[in-house]
């Protein structure tokens, strides 16, 4: 891997990138996306890697915004730069890494190196994800990294046979692909190499943390960062586990919740929360580029809002409540997804849920949730009623969701999140039309 990142960093200055000139890299998880990854933070570039599911509206906005000179991608994906090339006129080179196109750098012609066969990951290669856990952190360590590269829809049954086969000792996941890890029988698979499991991305439900350490022996430990930081908060090995909670704060970094006044919130009171920016913690970034508005907002009297809310416990342990704009204001109360999320997720009944807020002409907005139902349970009123009940005596009544929609999926990112935005569009073009 050093070699060939340093033969790609030569190709690079070949084609005029040098330091501080931004490459746009829209790679699957195939070897060449470390190889110029690398390659481009030997060189000083500015590395900036994207989800190959962008679409050319997605890519030409980006590269005029940031005003990058290159963009390294693969075949599948060329035509998306050729759509909109001609409109982006800081892009001076496009470079594919597994083919040869006229007006095209080509990484097997430069190198007379054929394009590899890719190996396999969960992880997509245009998430802050990958950088916490497909790189820079295993190989600090000496870590091999292991990567499952798939296209199209992904399919969690592939996963147990990996993590066996190739006896995996740590192993990182989003709460969905936990969700539906836990529906196979795990005592057929021999996962005695495992020996820490995470969790990142929104909060676990306790069931999934119990089924999976009765199958496993291990408890999954749930972190919480941003693009903008690195792992910030975190249920270090050191702690001891509160199931569904963030954890603590990771050393280095001073971690508030505060309320709207920018004062400290309560025990159990929600609030934002806030990175304090003395000192300035490693990891932290230095702003948002060419944006000056978003970075008034973000950074006030020393402090850094992240734009998530959660409370603390008695204890100091941190426990997510939801993204600011995610927060359901409804009849003057403030509710949280994922608070009503995790109580759904109890029920026997329900496999997964989304909630969103739906426009109401009284409240404002009412909680509204979608739920896929677990195998042998059939949509019905009582149901509903069932579950509406149970949310009741779980949380906060006034959380409740007044309206339930059964569906048989939810829209998810390659990564396995669930497209709330989706959810919440579907639900105000419904409005409209009634209205």
């Amino acid at each position: 891997m050093a070699n060939l990142s340093n033969q790609a960093a030569n190709v690079l200055l070949k084609y005029g990138i040098n330091k501080g000139d931004r490459v746009l890299v829209m790679l699957p998880r195939i070897p060449e996306w470390w190889i110029f990854a690398i390659a481009l933070i030997k060189l000083g570039a500015v590395f900036c890697p994207r989800p190959t599911m962008f679409t050319p509206r997605d890519i030409q906005y980006l590269v005029n915004k940031g005003r990058f000179r290159m963009i390294i991608t693969n075949l599948e994906n060329t035509g998306k730069v050729e759509e909109i090339c001609n409109e982006c006129p800081s892009l001076s080179c496009r470079f594919v890494v597994d083919a040869e196109i006229k007006g095209w750098a080509s990484w097997p012609y430069e190198l007379l190196y054929p394009a590899p066969v890719s190996h396999h990951t969960v992880s997509d290669t245009g998430w802050v994800k990958c950088a916490w856990g497909k790189i820079f952190g295993q190989w600090i360590e000496g870590v091999c990294i292991f990567v499952y590269h798939f296209t199209g829809k992904f399919q969690v049954t592939e996963v147990l046979p990996l993590l066996e086969k190739y006896q995996v000792t740590t192993f990182c996941c989003p709460p969905t692909i936990y969700r539906m890890l836990i529906l196979a029988d795990l005592e057929r698979f021999d996962l005695s190499s495992l020996r820490h499991c995470t969790s990142a991305g929104e909060p676990l439900n306790p069931e999934v943390i119990r089924v999976w350490k009765e199958g496993t022996g291990l408890t999954i430990c749930e972190r919480y960062g941003q693009t903008e930081t690195v792992c910030c908060v975190a249920a270090l090995p050191c702690l001891e586990r509160r199931p569904g909670s963030m954890g603590k704060p990771s050393p280095g970094w001073i971690v508030e919740i505060h309320n709207d006044e920018g004062k400290p919130a309560g025990i159990h009171e929600e609030g934002r929360i806030a990175i304090s920016c003395d000192p300035r913690p490693v990891g932290l970034f230095m702003g948002y580029l060419d944006n000056p508005e978003e970075n008034q907002k973000s950074f006030v009297n020393g402090w850094y809002y992240t734009g998530d809310n959660a409370y603390r416990d008695d204890d100091g342990y941190l426990w997510f409540v939801g993204r600011e704009d995610d927060v359901i204001k409804s009849s003057g109360y403030r509710i949280g997804p994922f608070e009503v999320v995790r109580a759904l997720l109890e029920h026997p009944a329900v496999q997964e849920a989304a909630v969103v807020g739906s426009p109401d002409r009284i409240r404002g907005l009412i909680v509204k949730v979608f739920v896929v139902l677990k195998a042998g349970y059939d949509p019905s009123e009582s149901l509903i009623r069932e579950i509406k009940t149970f949310v009741k005596h779980t949380t906060a009544p006034y959380k409740y969701p007044r309206a339930i929609e059964f569906v048989p999926d939810l829209p998810k990112t390659i990564s396995g999140k669930i497209k709330r935005n989706e959810l919440w569009e579907h639900e105000l073009q419904r409005y409209r039309e009634r209205e």
